[in-house]
């Protein structure tokens, strides 16, 4: 129900701007949809390339993710799958942020972990397969308090925070 109801609000919001027949209205809506969701996918592309590997790196991992055929078509199709991988992919960059948190001690580590479970949820809703995001995430988190780099408080309050939100 999440890509539909995605596609129905780009309608309501600019359908009657997009075209005067309804029918073709839909079909940009889901253009429009689909498009976002993919500068909005390589946007965390470069996020999540930035934080783990450098920016100079993400600038060329985000070259070659958005010029990929494979996404470049999903940006441009009126299919679920460019707004779900968005949403996973932006639940993965709150992830890192996350596991960054823990293992330094920063403030806010339980609503960022939310935030996560909130979008891999929202991803949920559009296709299943992105909840995984959610149960990856928390079981990093876990990982990184068995190895003694984060104290297990904050890791419970992530993982519960997460899950509870996700699920």
């Amino acid at each position: 129900p999440g890509y539909p109801a995605a596609v129905a609000t780009v309608n309501r919001l600019v359908g009657r701007c997009l075209s005067s027949d309804p029918a073709e209205a839909w079909d940009l809506a889901g253009q429009w949809t689909s498009f976002a969701a993919g500068v909005l996918g390589t946007l965390a592309v470069w996020c999540l390339g930035g934080m783990l590997f450098g920016w100079p790196t993400a600038w060329i991992g985000t070259l070659l993710f958005g010029l990929s055929r494979k996404w470049s078509t999903l940006g441009a199709d009126v299919l679920s799958d460019a707004l779900a991988v968005c949403l996973g992919l932006w639940a993965l960059v709150l992830a890192v942020v996350v596991v960054r948190r823990l293992g330094r001690g920063g403030g806010w580590t339980a609503l960022l972990a939310a935030a996560c479970g909130l979008l891999a949820g929202a991803g949920y809703l559009v296709r299943p397969e992105i909840a995984l995001v959610a149960a990856v995430a928390v079981l990093a988190w876990i990982i990184q308090a068995v190895q003694g780099r984060a104290k297990w408080g904050p890791t419970l309050a992530a993982a519960a925070a997460a899950g509870l939100v996700a699920f």
